[in-house]
């Protein structure tokens, strides 16, 4: 769609599209309203099949109104070309939407290429990316602009194997170090300060932690032991306060948590990735409620979850390659992405944070970038 406040893509054929039969498409243009808008239909031989003189065929295209705003119950009925706008008296408002209003990155291994990131932090005008298959940690300036990295692959100090989860609290950067079993503990710089943990089963030892979150005060270092199904929690200083979880499927059980994320009150959220939920529990574990939804809301292996605006949960519903957010009592309340490579769509995104400025920065993973979604005026 041509309009006078730029192009947008309405629809791109998937892969399991039918062939030979006649299908109907409706796309909802309802963000545009009150907008001039162009529609322009393009055909390509990407199928990597020579033209056999039988194409695709176009009739009865039509544009329909009701000339009265869309009604609606949350903001899940307000999704219009790639945009979520917002659910206002029961009635879509799309003066304001959330968007994408930034990405960086692009495959690689040179600074500022990113391979496979899995999780995003930020905090005074920096962005901290885990650059998961290239075993390092990048960090960015706040417009995307690449300032530093530090860590290569190998298990000495301040080296990585996969490192996934990150999380930054005053002047000290924490980093789940995944595969060498251990948090690595750095200066926001990058000068390696202290580690702890150690591959084993034991209370203090990790196996495979995806995550690490400090509390907003500081006191408290939560980490997702992911291959030991339990949650631990740390002073600042790498020592043991409590660790919770088990593997099951029963409130307060997990099956390989692979995010933490704490709130300012001390309680906390868990990703419980393969029982397809994110669990609120107490500070030592106790479950308050569960994040989970069911029919075409349901999670697939949800990997990162962040407090949001209000009051809201953001949750990367990764195998669906999108954003769902819940509401504080657990009522899905809107979607954002879908699968692809362009704006506003996903591959496996994984970790995503909140800032104070009201951005969702999400770690687009297969894409191998990051996007950053933010509510914004929409002329």
């Amino acid at each position: 769609a041509q309009t006078d406040v730029g192009e947008f893509v309405l629809w791109e054929k998937p892969g399991d599209f039918p062939g030979k039969v006649w299908r109907e498409v409706m796309i909802d243009v309802s963000a545009l309203q009150s907008h001039p808008v162009r529609f322009r239909f393009t055909f390509d031989t990407r199928d990597g099949h020579e033209n056999s003189g039988q194409g695709v065929y176009l009739d009865d295209i039509r544009v329909t109104s009701t000339c009265k705003p869309i009604s609606c119950a949350t903001d899940l009925d307000c999704r219009s070309v790639g945009m979520v706008g917002s659910c206002r008296d029961g009635t879509c408002d799309f003066s304001e939407v959330q968007a994408v209003v930034l990405a960086f990155g692009e495959p690689g291994a040179g600074p500022g290429q990113l391979q496979s990131p899995f999780d995003v932090t930020a905090g005074s005008g920096t962005v901290l990316v885990a650059d998961r298959d290239n075993h390092r940690i990048q960090v960015f300036a706040d417009d995307g602009t690449f300032l530093f990295g530090f860590g290569k692959p190998g298990s000495a100090d301040g080296q990585f194997q996969s490192p996934h989860g990150l999380s930054l609290s005053g002047d000290r950067v924490y980093v789940a170090d995944t595969r060498n079993h251990r948090i690595q503990v750095f200066s926001r710089m990058g000068v390696f300060l202290f580690a702890f943990g150690g591959q084993g089963t034991d209370p203090g030892q990790f196996r495979e932690p995806k995550d690490v979150a400090v509390t907003a005060d500081g006191g408290m270092v939560y980490v997702a032991d992911t291959s030991n199904h339990r949650v631990q929690v740390f002073d600042p200083e790498g020592v043991l306060a409590v660790g919770f979880g088990e593997y099951g499927k029963k409130p307060g059980q997990f099956r390989s948590p692979s995010c933490v994320a704490p709130a300012p009150d001390y309680r906390v959220l868990v990703c419980d990735t393969q029982n397809q939920r994110v669990q609120l529990l107490t500070w030592d574990g106790n479950p308050i409620s569960s994040l989970q939804a069911t029919g075409d809301l349901a999670l697939d292996s949800p990997y990162g979850a962040a407090l949001y605006l209000d009051g809201f949960v953001v949750v990367s519903d990764s195998l669906h390659h999108r954003l769902v957010t819940f509401t504080g009592e657990g009522i899905p309340w809107a979607v954002f992405g879908a699968q692809g490579t362009g704006v506003a769509q996903f591959r496996y995104p994984m970790g995503v944070t909140s800032s104070k400025d009201g951005r969702l920065l999400v770690a687009d993973t297969s894409n191998h970038r990051v996007v950053v979604v933010k509510k914004t005026a929409f002329p």
